[in-house]
Order: C-alpha cells, then structure tokens, then sequence
C-alpha cells in the first residue's frame, strides 16, 4: 500500500516538472525572438554615408528585450580594431565630433551593434559610412614687407588632425606659392613663410591669401581644399634709383633723366683752385761744411710742373683740338698727386746729401788720427802683457792721450 502511494507522487513530480519546463521554454523563447524584431539594430547613420561637413556625426543603435543587452562598437580609419562607444539595453547613441580640437580625421568608419541574452551573444548590424570635411578657412593672417620683393606671412594654424600643406595666392587668385609641407613652416600655434612677389609690384600695394589642405584618409595623397582665408595688404617700396657718376668734364645725368633737367636741378660741383706755378722750392739743405773748403751753405731747387694756365681773356684753357678744358675734382687730385711727389723726392735728395757730409767728416776724421801717428787699438797678440795692452789702450782712448797726440800733430805742421 505504501509501495503504491509513493508512485502515484512520483508520477505526480514529474508532470509538474514537465509543465514547469514547457513554461521556461515559451518564455525562453520569447526573449530570444524579441532581439530578432525590426526595433533592434542600428538606426544611424544610413550604410555608405559621406559627411562633407557639420559639427559632427550621431550614431544611434536600438536595443529592445527583457533580458537583452547590447554594445555599440566603433573603427576607426587610424586604428585596426573596434572600440566600444556605448552599452547597455534601449538606446545606445554616440557623437563623432567633426570641428574644434577633438575633430575626428577624414577617411572611412565602421559601426557594430553586439547583443546578447545572458551567456548567449550576436551581431545584430554593421554599417559603415565616410568622412570628407574640408579644412577650415585659415584666420589671423598678417602680412610685412621685406624688401621690394620678399613680404613674410603669417597666420593661425588649423586643429585638424590630418592637414598637410598650405597655399599662398594672390588677392585675385594668382598662385605665387603652393605645397607649402605644414609641418615645416608650422609650429604649434602659428604658420610663418616669405614668399616673393608677383613681377613688377615693387612701390605698389599687393594682397595676399592663405589656403589649408587636408588628407581625404591616412596614408592618402588626395587633399581636400579649405576656402580661402581674408585678405591681408602690404605696400611694397620702391626700388633704388641708380645715382648720377660723376666724370671728368662734369655730373652725368641719371638714365632716364634728360640733361636739360639735371642741368636745371643739379648744382655744379665745385672747382678746385690750382697750386700757383713757382720756378723753384723754398726748401734748403743743411750747409755742408770741413776742412777742405766745404763750408758755407748750399740749396737745392727744382722746378715744379706747370700747371695749365687760363686762356686768353679770362676763360678756360683750350685743350688739344680747340676742346676746353676742365679742373674738376679728378684734376685737381692729380695736381696734389704731383706736389706730393715732388715733396717725396726732394727729402730723398736731402737724405742723399746728408749721407755724403757724413761720409765725408769720417774721412776727415781718419785722416786726422793718421798724422797723429797713434794706430787704433786692436786686440792683444799672443804672448803679449796685458799690461803692455792696456796702456796703450789708455794711451790712445783716454782724453790725456788723445790731448798728447793732438800736441805732436800741432808741432809737426809748425816745423818748416
């Protein structure tokens, strides 16, 4: 009897467990084929988008299910694999800045929604769409001139994380330099370059423009152009009028100037008086003097060259040929060339003479000693006394000496 009991409540167990997993099964179900429905996926932006421009771009994903979980998933053209931008269940939305300093690069973009319930996990949708925004219009450019030619630029650098190179124009669109690499004219905040200006805008008024170029993806050589930035101005100078020469017979003009005008609007320059013409130097010589006669003093002239004298009633002299002559600062130069010569040579002949007077008093002097009949001292043979030496040393060198032999000198010329 307790057999029979205890298989009718067993019976009883199973069929409640039965229901119990028919219930868990429907419901099972359920939840799994809620996140197959049309209201779960991704919403925006559309498959194969292009973004040209705007502030940036909104990615949205819908998640709907009990028990549902979803992750929004975003590559990036820069890296390799997916990072997770959002997650959760309902709405999973995400903003791709395009603009400022956070501005995301040119190039493609993929988006992936991954959901899952409990353990159980899948992709519910993948889009993909391209970014292509133009650099943005350059700002603060300044403009100097350097020289006629050379004006130096300088201007704000763009945020953008892909700009390559710049362009300078004109005001009226001419290009004047273009390719401009950013990063070797840019620092972290400025630009700066000189450039040469257009043919022919020396001492006039010249504008200049600046354009930024971006890549269209990494690793890409094709650029998108940014529009034009404002207007910067310069005046330019002039360039150097070449100065009038100056020749022998007077002021040339300046080409391009005619001679009426640069005789009407140039002074003369100013004339050189002339030395006076003299037949001989005032400059004597020491008197050269001795025993033989050459006292007294002697000078030394020489004439001076003739310096051209004025013509017939008053007026210039006639040159070669009848043409009339000039004295400008070239011939006046000349003249002191002359005069400074000839001071040169007279020193050299008073050097001259003042060597001959000298020469001539050593004779004297020599000859002198030779009457006199005292030999010069020369230094002692071998074997002889130093005392012997130094007397005569003494004898001949010391003032009582050269008095004794003076005395003998003196007697001699008296005897007959």
């Amino acid at each position: 009897m307790s057999h029979r009991r205890r298989s009718v409540k067993a019976r009883r167990k199973l069929k409640g467990a039965a229901a119990t997993g028919s219930l868990l099964a429907a419901a099972l179900i359920a939840l799994t084929a809620a996140p197959a429905s049309a209201a779960t996926g991704i919403v925006s932006p559309s498959d194969g988008a292009t973004f040209t421009g705007g502030s940036g771009v909104g990615i949205k994903a819908q998640v709907d299910g009990l028990l549902t979980s979803g992750k929004l998933m975003l590559r990036r053209p820069t890296e390799d694999s997916f990072t997770t931008v959002d997650r959760g269940s309902g709405t999973l939305s995400y903003q791709l800045p395009l603009t400022g300093s956070r501005a995301a690069p040119n190039g493609t973009y993929t988006v992936r929604l991954e959901t899952g319930v409990l353990v159980l996990h899948g992709t519910q949708g993948k889009r993909t769409f391209t970014v292509r925004v133009p650099a943005r219009q350059p700002t603060g450019l300044s403009a100097e001139a350097r020289s006629p030619q050379e004006v130096r630029l300088q201007w704000n650098r763009g945020s953008e994380p892909d700009l390559v190179s710049y362009d300078v124009l004109t005001s009226d669109g001419q290009a004047v330099r273009t390719g401009l690499s950013a990063g070797r004219i840019c620092g972290s905040s400025l630009c700066s370059t000189t450039v040469t200006a257009p043919a022919g805008s020396a001492g006039g008024t010249v504008g200049f423009t600046v354009r930024a170029h971006r890549s269209t993806a990494p690793g890409s050589s094709d650029t998108v152009a940014s529009p034009r930035s404002q207007s910067a101005t310069v005046n330019l100078p002039g360039q150097a009028s070449p100065s009038p020469s100056v020749t022998a017979s007077g002021v040339s003009p300046a080409p391009g100037a005619s001679a009426s005008s640069s005789a009407a609007g140039a002074s003369p320059h100013p004339r050189l008086q002339p030395l006076s013409s003299t037949s001989s130097s005032p400059l004597g010589l020491p008197p050269i003097g001795g025993s033989q006669g050459n006292s007294g003093s002697q000078s030394f002239s020489a004439p001076l060259p003739e310096l051209p004298s004025e013509g017939p009633g008053g007026g210039e002299a006639s040159g070669p040929g009848g043409a009339p002559t000039s004295w400008t600062a070239v011939t006046g130069s000349a003249q002191w060339l002359k005069t400074v010569a000839v001071v040169l040579i007279l020193l050299l002949v008073a050097a001259h003479m003042g060597g001959l007077r000298r020469r001539h008093r050593s004779r004297t002097i020599g000859q002198f000693r030779g009457h006199s009949g005292h030999a010069p001292a020369v230094a002692p043979a071998s074997g002889g006394t130093a005392g012997g030496d130094a007397g005569n040393r003494r004898g001949t060198r010391s003032p009582k000496g050269m008095r004794s032999a003076m005395g003998a000198y003196r007697g001699r010329r008296r005897r007959p």
